[in-house]
């Protein structure tokens, strides 16, 4: 977790007076959300699992049905024709308990 290393010189220890950084971590670990609760750490932002298999499921059933590579407008292709765009979660301090698992 980056927290740590700034906690040795002095930054992010939560503590009164003390310097801070943003921070911005991926994956909303445990580690992380404790930060975000204790106001060391900014926020972090994590993949929505049930978007990913429900876009994984619509893509290979498409497949499967058309031969085609098109999705339902829920998950529209990118510009480069390949890709999706699946939404991120949102993890700050309003929204860390949301979280907790």
């Amino acid at each position: 977790m980056p927290i740590a290393t700034l906690n040795q010189p002095g930054y992010n220890t939560c503590e009164a007076g003390a310097h801070g950084i943003v921070v911005i971590g991926v994956d909303g670990t445990a580690a992380d959300l404790e930060a975000i609760r204790s106001g060391c750490m900014t926020g972090t932002v994590k993949q929505d699992a049930h978007a990913l298999g429900k876009a994984a499921v619509r893509i290979a059933l498409n497949r499967l049905r058309t031969g085609g590579k098109g999705l339902e407008s829920d998950f529209p292709l990118a510009g480069d024709g390949y890709s999706i765009r699946i939404p991120f979660v949102r993890i700050d301090a309003a929204h860390w308990r949301e979280n907790m698992g």
